[in-house]
């Protein structure tokens, strides 16, 4: 199938990797039609872990992988899994896509009360923070550093206004 070599892709260089680097912000906005824009991150040397959202309503938990410029990542279903310093595994519907032109994705896009707990988690982190995806029976994991979530999941949480979801 075709997402047998992008699955395969990913698996040749994802492996559980401690991060040594700390969770970054990048806001956006608001441009001319009042939109804005947040972008957290913290990398390993391999992978990415993002949330992205926007004052659309738009959100997105993605564990980005480096692929070769303008090949295409086939959509395939996958599951998301989220562990916060060895503590209970989350887990989310998913899909592997493009990201962008040098990055595919598995991506949850699910705006919901679960999410924002994890976000909360997240940001509550001391320790680590892993991840891994399940797509088409094959697993990929890779874990991050907590140092600076706390931080950046607030900025996620003020300019995006998720605290509603628990209301």
């Amino acid at each position: 199938m075709k997402y047998t070599a992008a699955v395969g892709a990913i698996l040749t260089f994802s492996a559980v990797v401690a991060a040594h680097a700390e969770w970054t912000v990048r806001v956006e906005g608001p441009d001319v039609f009042g939109n804005t824009m947040v972008l957290i991150g913290e990398t390993n040397y391999r992978e990415m872990l993002v949330v992205q959202c926007d004052s659309k309503d738009q959100f997105a938990l993605a564990l980005l992988f480096r692929k070769k410029e303008f090949e295409q990542t086939p959509k395939v279903a996958a599951s998301f899994l989220v562990q916060i310093d060895g503590g209970q595994t989350q887990r989310f519907s998913a899909e592997m896509r493009g990201w962008n032109d040098k990055h595919g994705a598995i991506v949850a896009e699910e705006r919901s009360p679960e999410m924002l707990k994890l976000l909360e988690a997240i940001a509550g982190a001391r320790q680590r923070i892993s991840v891994g995806a399940e797509i088409g029976g094959n697993q990929v994991s890779a874990s991050f550093g907590a140092s600076g979530s706390r931080r950046a999941v607030s900025a996620v949480m003020q300019h995006c206004k998720l605290a509603t979801l628990s209301q």
